[in-house]
């Protein structure tokens, strides 16, 4: 009995041995393929990064293509240099811009095609993205400090910046003036007369040929079309009659009146604080006797960051030394400026400008800034101006 047991004790080491010799041999077999796809999947992750970094690369040079249509100022120096992903995971990228334009420093981009190129790197694996970029941009109306499709007529008045209707200017004994476009050149009357005190001549300004900035065929000409109504969507609404009788003080947002809305008797509108505001005016829009939108001083020279866009369905009427401070003023109507009163930025009307007595009209690029991206919209309609095709 016991040589019998020692026996099964003697085959169950045997098969024990064959068995983890076995297990041996398989392992020695599937080590190295485990050990190649983990590597394989670490590869997988480091390209799939790589690809990443490439993709937020060309993303944020599409990004900085199209934010200069709204009067941002560009900064191509990070062009060509190994940038970090937001929160440095190792990741980099590396963006090329080649086209119409050589992108450098704050160049501004010219109309045409541009190619963006965008590396990606992440250990040593990198992944390269193109993208092309077509730019048309259309010549900016609100470079002028007035603008009308129709006749625009300014007499007795100071004026810093340029002017142009697409019919007709007659500009009158006025103390300064730019440059007043029309097509040709042709449609143009100014009068220059001998100041009395003090003896000088009054500046009648330049004639020049919109042509050379819209070209000769009438239909490039911008006209002053209506925003889309969803633009006007969640404004706030405003009682016409609530700003009668004394100061009031708004928040940076969006306002609606339905009907006209008057501002007399030494009244005013601002900002409570820096920043923008957009009042939509359903009906007419009249300023008179000592009354402002954009506070109660002539800020003429005084940027305080606080701009309003007035978009107008009506006509505009100023007189009574009031005035427009920090203002884009878009009416559909006409505009009418009369005694001793003035606008700081930009005035567009679609039947008409006249300003006269001793008024003062003067141009603020950065007044009209913030207002920039619905310039293309209000002049040019909503056709495609920049387009991202053919990612590769």
């Amino acid at each position: 009995m016991a040589r019998l047991i020692i026996n099964n004790k003697g085959i169950a080491t045997v098969l024990a041995i064959s068995i983890m010799i076995f297990i041996a041999s398989i392992a020695v077999a599937v080590i190295p393929n485990i050990n190649n796809l983990l590597k394989q999947n670490s590869l997988s992750a480091d390209m799939l990064k790589a690809q990443m970094a490439a993709e937020t690369g060309a993303k944020r040079a599409i990004a900085e293509l199209y934010q200069g249509k709204d009067g941002e100022n560009y900064n191509w120096t990070w062009l060509g240099i190994d940038k970090h992903l937001t929160g440095n995971n190792g990741s980099l990228y590396n963006v090329s811009i080649s086209g119409t334009s050589n992108l450098q420093g704050n160049t501004i981009p010219t109309s045409g095609t541009y190619t963006v190129t965008a590396v990606g790197k992440y250990g040593e694996k990198s992944k390269t993205v193109k993208v092309d970029v077509e730019i048309e941009k259309r010549p900016d109306t609100f470079r002028f400090v007035a603008f009308s499709p129709k006749n625009i007529n300014i007499t007795l008045s100071k004026v810093s910046g340029d002017i142009m209707s697409v019919n007709e200017i007659t500009f009158l004994e006025n103390l300064s003036g730019d440059g007043l476009y029309t097509p040709n050149k042709d449609n143009i009357t100014n009068v220059t007369v001998l100041s009395i005190i003090p003896p000088i001549w009054l500046y009648i300004g330049e004639k020049k040929d919109s042509n050379t900035i819209f070209g000769s065929n009438s239909s490039n000409y911008p006209k002053i079309l209506n925003l889309d109504s969803r633009f006007f969507d969640n404004a706030e609404k405003m009682n016409a009659t609530k700003f009668l009788s004394f100061y009031q003080s708004l928040d940076p947002g969006k306002y609606e009146v339905d009907g006209n809305f008057t501002i007399i008797g030494g009244n005013a509108i601002d900002l409570s604080r820096k920043g923008n505001a957009i009042i939509h005016v359903k009906g007419n829009l009249t300023i008179g006797l000592l009354s402002r939108i954009g506070g109660f001083l002539d800020n003429l020279f005084i940027d305080d960051g606080k701009n309003f866009l007035i978009i107008v369905d009506g006509d505009v009427k100023i007189i009574g030394n009031s005035g427009l401070n920090n203002t884009t003023l878009i009416c559909y109507g006409s505009v009418k400026i009369e005694g001793t009163t003035n606008l700081k930025g930009t005035i567009q009307a679609r039947n008409g400008i006249v300003s006269s007595f001793a008024t003062k009209l003067n141009y603020s690029s950065k007044a009209i800034a913030p207002f920039q991206q619905y310039a293309s919209q209000i002049n040019y309609g909503t056709d495609e101006t920049f387009k991202v095709s053919n990612w590769r």
